[in-house]
């Protein structure tokens, strides 16, 4: 009985989560999302749910993605000052999954076999200045 109480609170904060990133992508219209701007980041190596969350807050950027397409992925975490959309394509490196953005909105999806999807580069060979 605890173990589904866990699973469903789990769920529901899952949930939230999701409608939190939303509503943040809903709220802040004005706000424009420019993935070129450089950001000094540390994230460290956790779940990619959380890492996502963090690069949102780290780099001023709402970030949208189901928790369900994520799952327990970790990411290896990310250091240094890079351009955002060098840290979110090296933070998603290896998960299946890749980032659109339309406007001011940033979402992160599954790899589909139609995209041209480019081998993610490894840490070494995302340059970042100090």
């Amino acid at each position: 009985m605890l173990d589904n109480l866990e699973t469903l609170a789990l769920k529901a904060l899952r949930r939230l989560r999701v409608a939190l990133i939303l509503s943040l992508t809903i709220m802040t219209p004005a706000m424009a999302t420019d993935l070129d701007h450089e950001v000094v980041f540390h994230i460290k190596s956790q779940r990619l749910d959380s890492a996502l969350l963090e690069f949102s807050r780290q780099a001023n950027t709402p970030v949208a993605f189901a928790a369900k397409s994520i799952g327990s992925l970790i990411t290896p975490g990310l250091d240094g000052k890079y351009p955002a959309r060098t840290a979110l394509s090296a933070l998603l490196c290896n998960s299946g999954l890749v980032y659109t953005q339309v406007g001011d909105t940033v979402t992160v999806v599954p790899t589909s076999s139609e995209r041209n999807i480019q081998p993610c580069r490894t840490s070494s060979d995302v340059t970042h200045r100090d």
